[in-house]
């Protein structure tokens, strides 16, 4: 299904959802180091924000335009009323979590 999006825009409202793109997708560190978008606070701490056409934005952005095709993956709670569900995700007690959607 992600080969048909230019973006996955994926939720950071339970953590740092990259570190499972990466795992899963076992992703190459080379890739990983020049495909990406990082950010360190003041602080130190690090924020992954791009990798490849994946994004991890803090607030989701719905862009006015058309000109790109975007799969959105968000918490159930925050899912627009315009949205056009594709899946639901549920946890291991049954609970919804995350929607896959496309506007």
């Amino acid at each position: 299904m992600q080969n048909k999006y230019d973006f996955v825009q994926v939720s950071k409202v339970l953590g740092r959802p990259y570190i499972y793109y990466l795992f899963y997708t076992k992703t190459n560190p080379d890739y990983f180091r020049n495909n990406s978008i990082i950010k360190k606070d003041v602080f130190g701490f690090v924020s992954v924000e791009k990798v490849g056409k994946y994004l991890f934005p803090v607030n989701f952005d719905y862009p006015k335009a058309k000109d790109s095709k975007i799969l959105y993956i968000n918490y159930y709670k925050d899912v627009p009323v315009n949205a056009k569900v594709l899946k639901t995700f549920y946890s291991l007690n049954g609970e919804q979590v995350f929607v896959a959607y496309t506007l």
